[in-house]
């Protein structure tokens, strides 16, 4: 089974997101992302579900020490390789809080990891769109880049999301709370 631990942006940042994908679909047509659900992926992993009740049960209880905290948009960016559109945030804790996933799961063998944000392997990001072809792109940076986004939310709990094949979509599993929440 197919696991994929996130941190949702808040209902106010993730109804801009929603908004500039939505009047960006006007400009250049659908893309891939149009209507995926703001959000920061910390990690996507692969194993067993009766596996992952342990390992989400251990995680759970490290999180404890790990405190809630702030992200900070800073704007708006691009890859240009992917050609993919992506709100920034602020990167220390939210990289520190996946390099602690990963050291965490590292000591479990049955799990396979296809991504993980840590330090020195990824930037912490919101994706408004992805998939796009060269034209859509270039229109999405010319239109998107310079809007000067800045928002916040904070960080109180990661949600872990699943899915047993790779057509179906993803469903919340559960919740794991980090320390003084």
């Amino acid at each position: 089974m197919n696991y994929l631990l996130v941190l949702n942006t808040g209902k106010r940042v993730e109804s801009r997101i929603h908004k500039a994908k939505h009047l960006l679909g006007e400009k250049i047509g659908p893309f891939p992302s149009m209507n995926s659900k703001a959000h920061m992926t910390l990690m996507a992993i692969s194993t067993s579900a009766s596996y992952a009740e342990i390992i989400f049960d251990d995680l759970s209880e490290q999180l404890i020490n790990f405190p809630a905290y702030a992200v900070n948009f800073l704007g708006i960016a691009a890859w240009e390789h992917q050609k993919v559109i992506y709100a920034c945030p602020s990167q220390e804790e939210t990289i520190a809080l996946g390099s602690q996933l990963t050291l965490i799961l590292s000591k479990y063998p049955g799990v396979k990891v296809f991504h993980s944000l840590r330090e020195g392997n990824g930037t912490a990001h919101t994706t408004i769109a992805r998939g796009l072809t060269q034209w859509q792109f270039e229109v999405a940076k010319d239109w998107l880049l310079p809007i000067p986004f800045q928002d916040s939310f904070i960080v109180k709990e990661i949600v872990i999301l699943k899915k047993l094949n790779p057509r179906d979509p993803w469903e919340k599993l559960r919740t794991l709370k980090l320390g003084g929440n």
